[in-house]
């Protein structure tokens, strides 16, 4: 590898470390913590036990709507339901699941009218699998659908269920 090859993964790698130092990749525990930060006052107003909760990211029954913000963040989704129990705030939060599923694929590409495979070279490894023939072939591929992690119920701004999926 020449000189201006070093340089150029040098000074790549340094880009890419520099790139995520700055993307401001955040634990959840510190976005918990910016939340509490953003409006102590409200969290003064906690007992010691709700401050102890809200700091580890957990809520119950009880504990007042800006808790759970703290705690969990922004929902991705509110509404609001009513029921012959009353009228519920609910707040639906989601998280990304994989979903896997097969897809058939017809390549119209035609086979190559002859395979010159050199013998295999024991300083490369094993030979590469010869190039797919045309048809249809079947594939097997994810993708992230969101599903229901957790819904939290509120009623006059305060908490009244929790239900953890």
């Amino acid at each position: 590898m020449g000189n201006t090859a070093k340089v150029f993964f040098r000074t790549a790698a340094a880009a890419v470390a520099i790139a995520l130092l700055a993307s401001g990749c955040v634990s959840e525990a510190e976005l918990r913590s910016r939340r509490i930060y953003s409006d102590v006052q409200s969290f003064a107003t906690l007992d010691q036990a709700a401050q102890a909760r809200v700091q580890e990211g957990y809520i119950q029954p009880g504990d007042p709507s800006f808790a759970a913000w703290m705690a969990y963040g922004d929902p991705a989704s509110k509404s609001i339901q009513t029921t012959t129990n009353g009228t519920f705030e609910v707040w639906n939060y989601f998280r990304p699941v994989p979903e896997y599923y097969e897809e058939w694929i017809y390549d119209d590409m035609p086979p190559p009218r002859h395979h010159h495979r050199p013998p295999p070279d024991p300083r490369f490894g094993p030979p590469p699998p010869p190039p797919p023939h045309y048809g249809w072939r079947r594939e097997e591929r994810v993708r992230y659908v969101d599903a229901l992690k957790r819904q939290l119920l509120f009623s006059d701004g305060l908490c009244v269920g929790v239900f953890e999926y």
